[in-house]
């Protein structure tokens, strides 16, 4: 839930202008014990790469703090379109499928 309360958070400020929306949906994959969490804006992204920052998030600014808390929880993270869609996913039987 947290993971995708920061992605609607992040997509609302920074991908959404005037009467535009963030896209949220969830799908629970029981058989494989899944649950993929997509978000995504109509923004063109940014280009932030979450491999070049310190795990602890010591050197990152307020804003990227979201980025960093949803790849530390999340099973797998997918982002596409430079950032403006995040796919995660959640697993609760056994390892990453």
């Amino acid at each position: 839930m947290l993971c995708a309360r920061e992605a609607v958070l992040n997509g609302l400020r920074y991908g959404c202008g005037e009467g535009q929306a963030v896209r949220f949906q969830v799908a629970c994959h029981a058989d494989i014990g899944m649950l993929r969490v997509r978000v995504s804006d109509p923004g063109p992204g940014h280009a932030f790469d979450l491999s070049i920052h310190d795990d602890n998030g010591r050197e990152l600014c307020d804003e990227h703090r979201g980025l960093m808390l949803i790849r530390a929880l999340c099973g797998r993270l997918a982002s596409l379109r430079n950032g403006a869609e995040l796919i995660m996913d959640f697993f609760w039987k056994g390892e990453k499928q």
